[in-house]
């Protein structure tokens, strides 16, 4: 708000120049979480619209939370997937942390879900589908995205679904085990895991889309516990619609907490018995990866907002440093760990985060970048998709 006045004022655009946020038309605010925003962006050049990510640099820091920034950055750099929210820039300014990620309009299944209580069991079958694909694809980047369910599947203005992915909630497989998460049984029980905890949330967020409810929710975190070592698999009869055996089949066979013969599991015969299943008898799956199977709902982005229109309010009213069209430089820089060296000082925590994340947060611009994900095969059944052969990028090093 207030952008198309203080644009008049703006000199020219270069875009030849590294990417700043002045190459983009600031829209309206649509999400905000407990480390940054999101608000829509429009490319004052392409007219191509995206997402935008912003975080206070000094809030990051003051958290500790430099070293799971860069290693989101990094992350999202990795990822190039048509059932991913892909990275398109990053960049900084003195104030903010900025990531422009593809723009999804169509509302998270949580909200359609909300709104609708449950899926038809084809339309449930579509979602779960191209959220497969969007797995299968992260575990080829040796990836475990560990905090799947409705809220983190995006639907575009056509219908088709993407994950969003953050370092909060993925590990990298490194040393073939991940540890400390919450979520399904092993993560429960503290023991190793790999990305076969990725299928049983798909199997209890497939339940959810079929039931309208997870299959062992509780009040108390506790209970909670409990039914997810104990309780058994209840499929209700009295729904409102019918779930065919063959969907409570796969489900079962995702909501498997021995892992050995969990669905999905490399023991079991990975994702490609997934794509073999009775449920997915005639589906194309090719067809699936180039996102050619007819849509079972059309998101009208017209009428309908997927997002909460307060926050662009709590934007102009309550934002000590709203973000504005052009990058923000202080007339001095903060350069930390040089002055600290000259004065013959220590840098404090605090210092030490926003150094790291000053050098660290590199810019990324994918017109300029040739993506060997491009050529990532995203084959349900095939050897890419289930190997473990890629070397994880290292992190950031920085002497502290």
């Amino acid at each position: 708000m207030g952008n198309c006045c203080s644009c008049c004022f703006d000199p020219p655009v270069d875009f030849d120049a590294p990417v700043d946020i002045s190459h983009f038309e600031l829209c309206r605010s649509i999400g905000k979480g407990a480390f940054g925003k999101v608000r829509i962006i429009e490319h004052k050049k392409t007219k191509v619209q995206y997402a935008l990510k912003y975080i206070n640099k000094q809030q990051c820091a003051q958290q500790g939370l430099a070293n799971n920034m860069l290693r989101e950055r990094r992350l999202l750099e990795e990822c190039h997937s048509p059932f991913v929210c892909n990275l398109r820039y990053a960049f900084q300014d003195d104030l903010h942390l900025l990531m422009v990620l593809d723009l999804k309009l169509g509302g998270d299944l949580d909200f359609h879900l909300r709104k609708d209580g449950f899926f038809p069991e084809e339309r449930a079958k579509f979602y779960f589908a191209e959220i497969a694909c969007g797995l299968v694809y992260l575990h080829s980047l040796k990836i475990v995205h560990r905090d799947l369910k409705p809220g983190n599947v995006l639907l575009d203005e056509f219908g088709h679904a993407s994950l969003t992915i953050s370092i909060l909630h993925v590990t990298m497989m490194k040393r073939n085990q991940c540890r400390r998460v919450p979520g399904p049984p092993e993560v429960v029980n503290k023991t190793s895991y790999l990305n076969s905890i990725d299928w049983w949330s798909l199997g209890i967020m497939t339940y959810e889309m079929l039931y309208g409810y997870t299959p062992y929710g509780a009040a108390q975190e506790v209970d909670t516990k409990y039914a997810i070592r104990n309780s058994p698999l209840v499929f209700p009869e009295s729904t409102k619609a019918a779930v065919s055996d063959v969907a409570k089949e796969i489900l079962a066979g995702l909501i498997e907490r021995d892992v050995s013969i969990r669905l999905g599991s490399k023991e079991s015969g990975g994702s490609r018995k997934i794509k073999e299943h009775k449920w997915f008898e005639g589906w194309d799956w090719e067809k699936v990866e180039a996102r050619e199977v007819p849509v079972p709902f059309k998101p009208d982005v017209e009428k309908n907002m997927y997002y909460n229109p307060i926050l662009e309010l709590e934007e102009a009213l309550f934002e000590d440093n709203p973000l504005q069209s052009r990058p923000v430089k202080y007339k001095e820089p903060k350069e930390y760990s040089k002055r600290a060296l000259a004065e013959g000082t220590e840098e404090s925590d605090e210092q030490i985060q926003l150094r790291m994340l000053t050098e660290g947060f590199l810019d990324f611009d994918f017109t300029k970048v040739t993506h060997s994900q491009q050529s990532v095969e995203m084959n349900m059944g095939g050897s890419t998709a289930d190997s473990h052969e890629r070397l994880v990028p290292e992190e950031p090093k920085f002497t502290i």
